[in-house]
């Protein structure tokens, strides 16, 4: 049993991965199922054993972002299970994130820049994917949605970790559309750009991997700030 499902696992997996590369050189409407299973190597019934059709394809490979996001948030969360559970979270008092003290607000920060460092190195890992669904979301009238249902995770999502009491605990905060809108454009979009944009940026200004990724985090630690920052502004102008 364990070897036949070795075995389906690796040809799935490679229907994923040419699924992927032809995604990516062609275009999700570009590319036909023939041309997966020309490039997977199997037989075009394989394809149609596994997946319902082309569609299948798509959400399988989002289902696995989303698992990987998953399991980055759930080892993020196990592996500072002391930090967000201590005196460096803050109080939601009134819509505005209220910390103990300065070192408190560092220390947030701190816890904050680390998840969002791992989520960027693992979406560059997903970059085709990312552009795939970049370019299916911004067609005309297109229906797709993928992109944003990560933008509105639920805190059951995160399965019972500690990321889950966190994420629950701020919901009222992240529930504010102010803060919605905020967290989409300008915590979400700039990464999934980024990752999109990885290559051809480093190709046209001659950018190593290590420079690239320090210059972007310092600009989200800015973000980050100013989020903050905003928050309590709009919380005192609200009260």
């Amino acid at each position: 049993m364990k070897n036949k499902n070795e075995k389906t696992s690796a040809m799935k997996n490679k229907i994923l991965a040419a699924s992927i590369s032809l995604f990516a050189q062609k275009g999700f409407d570009g590319a036909s199922v023939s041309e997966i299973a020309k490039l997977a190597g199997v037989n075009k019934a394989l394809i149609y054993y596994y997946f319902k059709n082309k569609n299948d394809i798509l959400e399988s490979l989002f289902n696995d972002l989303l698992q990987s996001i998953q399991q980055i948030a759930a080892d993020f969360a196990n592996n500072r299970k002391q930090l967000l559970n201590g005196s460096s979270m803050p109080e939601l008092i009134d819509g505005k994130l209220v910390f103990n003290d300065a070192e408190a607000k560092e220390q947030f920060i701190k816890i904050t820049k680390a998840f969002y460092e791992t989520l960027v190195y693992a979406m560059i890992e997903q970059r085709k994917l990312i552009r795939i669904l970049m370019i299916e979301s911004l067609k005309y009238n297109s229906k797709d949605k993928h992109l944003f249902k990560i933008a509105t995770l639920q805190p059951d999502f995160f399965g019972g970790s500690d990321m889950e009491q966190l994420v629950n605990y701020l919901m009222e905060f992240y529930g504010s559309k102010k803060t919605r809108f905020y967290l989409f454009f300008h915590s979400l979009v700039p990464v999934f750009s980024f990752a999109a944009f990885y290559d051809k940026f480093r190709a046209i200004y001659d950018s190593g991997d290590e420079e690239m990724v320090k210059e972007f985090l310092l600009v989200n630690d800015l973000q980050l700030r100013s989020f903050i920052e905003w928050n309590s502004r709009i919380a005192d102008q609200q009260s």
